[in-house]
Formats: structure tokens, sequence, C-alpha cells
């Protein structure tokens, strides 16, 4: 694991990487994998971090609060909720991030 994590710290990566990280994430959110909270938590933050990276955050801010509203409380999330949300936030992202 520590190679992993050392390789991954100094790895240059490319929009090509992170736009391919940003449709994975949004591809297995969308099919229903994060079925509990701390899952999707990580995941939005990891998703909104690549769209920051990608210089694009703010064309989807609306989209981004709404998924931070959905995880906001952990007894309150709704997973069937959440991949809808991740699959509104795709369609609207299909086109932008492969320029």
């Amino acid at each position: 694991m520590a190679r992993l994590c050392d390789r991954a710290a100094t790895y240059s990566w490319t929009r090509a990487d992170e736009q391919q990280l940003v449709s994975m994430l949004l591809a297995a959110g969308s099919s229903g994998e994060f079925r509990d909270y701390v899952s999707a938590e990580q995941a939005l933050m990891g998703i909104d971090g690549l769209l920051i990276e990608l210089n694009i955050a703010d064309r989807f801010r609306s989209n981004l609060d709404g998924l931070y509203r959905l995880v906001q409380n952990d007894e309150a999330y709704d997973p069937e909720s959440f991949a809808a949300a991740l699959r509104e936030l795709q369609g609207g992202l299909d086109g932008v991030t492969h320029r």
C-alpha cells in the first residue's frame, strides 16, 4: 500500500486522467455504488475537487451544492436520491469534460 501511495503522490496527473476519474466516480455513483453515507460523502468530495482542478466546478456549483445537501445528515442519507443527483450532474458534464 505504501508503494501505491508513493506512486500516486508523485504521479503527474493530466487533464485526461482527471476527466477519467470524474467519469468513473460518476458512473459508479449513478449506478448506486455509494449505498452508505461515508462512501457517498468521500466520492462527492473527490468529484468536487476534480471539477475544481478541471476549472469547471463553478458551472456545476448548484448541482454540487444539492449533492452536499444530500450528505449533510448521515441519518437522512438516501442512496437513491444521491444516485439520481449524480446522474443529473453526469448528464450536465457530458461533452464538457471531453473537449
